[in-house]
């Protein structure tokens, strides 16, 4: 998605200054001509030339940095709120996923040092203690029976 944003912003910017250019630089080349063959020379009839710089490159700027916010940014906010809530919210008996990928099921949760405690395998009892930002999903009932089917 940001590679085609790329590219329709670099043909929105340079579709219009590349002609305005284009038509600059033959318009410069006449206005030359013009001026060597003229001995009076008529200073009204000179065309003044646009800057590369115009306010259309700064609008399609503009339009895609707002494409840019909407589709990539935003989301990820949003992703990142609906998960410091679920933190917030933790509580034993959940199961989460870590983000190195350890399944595990919630026994203790310390909001003071922002430790919890996973219990990874009942019949050993095997415990690991990890900090609640490390903590990527918490899985509920529902999220199993969507990934069977």
């Amino acid at each position: 998605m940001m590679k085609w944003l790329l590219v329709f912003g670099v043909l929105l910017a340079q579709g219009v200054p590349a002609e305005v250019l284009a038509q600059d630089g033959q318009n410069q080349g006449e206005a030359s001509g013009k001026e060597s063959s003229e001995e009076g020379g008529e200073s009204g009839q000179e065309e003044e030339s646009p800057s590369p710089f115009n306010m259309n490159f700064i609008w399609v700027m503009v339009v895609i940095f707002a494409l840019f916010y909407i589709i990539i940014i935003l989301p990820d906010r949003r992703k990142r709120a609906g998960l410091q809530k679920q933190l917030s919210e933790l509580k034993i008996n959940d199961r989460v996923v870590t983000i190195g990928g350890i399944l595990g099921t919630v026994t203790r949760v310390n909001k003071e040092t922002e430790e919890v405690t996973l219990t990874l395998d009942e019949s050993n009892n095997t415990r690991m203690r990890v900090i609640r930002s490390a903590i990527r999903q918490i899985l509920t009932d529902e999220e199993p029976e969507k990934k069977a089917q």
